[in-house]
């Protein structure tokens, strides 16, 4: 079992209010968890699975559909109404062979109000369902492939209207060079080019993520 708390940074009690009225403080985030899992060897790796129950007193969180006559753009920032989020977590770390390994993750997350006029409904920009599956591949001592599928199923968007936020699935792939006192990666983001958003804050509020992209790190050590 666990308790944390949240203050409100200045940012946030700057554009703070309650309904249409600015209010000068926003008050703490307080959050109960509790959870029970377990972790045993299975196929040449590592299994973990775990249930959990989050209950969450004033969410901080930035709400769309306050309208504030004095500000230049719609929304304030405010704190949600009691919510519980709750679900399960289901993890493999391990090697097929010796030169390929496998971590493949699973969660389910059901977050509900529990009280006030949404109470019942789903928390906005929370998805039910996320996959992870990564690969790696040594072609030899020093280049590896790496692959990494996210997939995440909808939501609901930020103004929780009836307006759903799809699902997408995302492919990743890294090329990696080691030496013995450096490396270098080539990254290629969202393989496929695939046309996804994570936020919405109504029909013409969209922000998308960005498509194929092209990466190179350097790391070396002194």
């Amino acid at each position: 079992m666990a308790r944390s708390f949240r203050i409100p940074n200045a940012n946030e009690n700057g554009f703070a209010g309650v309904g249409t009225t600015r209010v000068p403080f926003l008050n703490p985030q307080i959050a109960d968890e509790f959870e029970v899992g377990l972790k045993t060897g299975l196929w040449n790796g590592e299994f973990s699975s775990t249930l959990f129950v989050m209950d969450v007193d004033n969410e901080l969180f930035f709400d769309p559909t306050i309208v504030d006559p004095t500000m230049f753009i719609n929304g304030l920032n405010s704190n949600l109404d009691e919510l519980r989020r709750q679900g399960a977590e289901l993890k493999w770390n391990g090697s097929i062979r010796k030169d390929l390994r496998m971590i493949a993750a699973y969660q389910y997350l059901d977050a509900e109000f529990k009280s006030g006029s949404l109470s019942g409904g789903r928390v906005p920009l929370v998805a039910a369902h996320n996959l992870k599956v990564a690969t790696e591949y040594d072609w030899t001592s020093s280049v590896s492939t790496e692959a990494i599928l996210n997939i995440q199923s909808d939501q609901r968007s930020a103004a929780n209207t009836d307006l759903q936020i799809p699902g997408f699935g995302v492919l990743d792939l890294n090329w990696r060079y080691r030496a013995d006192s450096y490396s270098v990666v080539f990254q290629v983001q969202n393989v496929l080019d695939k046309q996804y958003y994570r936020t919405q804050f109504g029909p013409n509020g969209i922000y998308p993520e960005i498509g194929r992209a092209f990466f190179v790190n350097l790391n070396a050590e002194f």
